[in-house]
């Protein structure tokens, strides 16, 4: 069964600020960018753990999955839903923490 995927207020943010950059650019590349994100973040709400364990946090329970090889998507996994944290670009330091938001 899948779960439900809630967004966190910096997820939102960092998502709308990515989107922005590329529809400045591109509005087809950032209409792709939307689509692919929303595409994989199906896949997770079915398969949770299918995404790798964060290096900063190395906690089981908030993973990644990576889009085009520049952007992480960040989630935690709870019992009842999906939050999804933030999204980082690749390049970015390993450096997130789980406060952050």
């Amino acid at each position: 069964m899948a779960k439900e995927i809630v967004w966190t207020e910096k997820g939102t943010e960092t998502f709308q600020s990515h989107f922005s950059y590329i529809e400045n650019d591109s509005p087809l590349n950032a209409d792709r960018f939307e689509a692919k994100i929303f595409e994989i973040l199906e896949l997770v709400s079915l398969n949770p753990l299918m995404g790798r364990m964060t290096i900063e946090l190395k906690d089981e329970m908030v993973r990644e999955v990576f889009i085009y090889g520049t952007f992480r998507i960040i989630y935690e996994i709870f019992d009842d839903r999906i939050e999804i944290l933030t999204i980082r670009r690749t390049a970015q330091a390993n450096d997130f923490q789980k406060n952050d938001n």
